[in-house]
């Protein structure tokens, strides 16, 4: 095969990929101080503003959701607005710049939840479960599927 055609052939599986999202809890965190990461991959640093929404919802031992308590949507400020985005999102925040609040956060209960993060074909989610102390533990791993793939 000559070079240019596996180049060219390189590029096109590229293309066709779709981007993952991903969403973490931050680790030694409790459920009044709660702090997500959540980024388009590989750009954990700087890689939000591919995301168009986060949202954290109830939900029951299956994953299924009960009902959003936190929802997130991307402001794009207009057709031009190259304003960036944070990586780092802390639950029940007042403002967050770049991003909409459209629904306010309600407190944390014990139970299990899932977090979110959408804006492309894959989307990331995280389940955790916040205990009766108000601690947060991570149930499994971050999951990159498509929403459809998740009902």
């Amino acid at each position: 095969m000559k070079a240019a055609t596996a180049g060219t052939l390189l590029m096109v599986t590229l293309a066709g990929c779709d981007p993952s999202n991903a969403i973490h809890v931050e680790s030694g965190f409790r459920a009044d101080s709660l702090v997500f990461h959540a980024f388009q991959r590989p750009d954990s640093l700087d890689g939000a503003g591919g995301l168009s929404s986060i949202e954290v919802s109830a939900s029951d031992s299956l994953g299924q959701t009960i009902k959003p308590v936190w929802q997130l949507s991307r402001d794009r400020g207009g057709l031009f607005s190259r304003s960036p985005s944070p990586v780092f999102f802390r639950y029940g925040a007042d403002s967050i710049s770049g991003w909409i609040i459209t629904k306010r956060a309600e407190p944390l209960r014990p139970g299990l939840y899932v977090a979110r993060a959408e804006g492309g074909a894959i989307g990331g989610m995280q389940r955790f479960i916040v205990e009766a102390n108000g601690r947060v533990a991570v149930v499994g791993d971050t999951f990159p599927r498509r929403r459809s793939e998740e009902r």
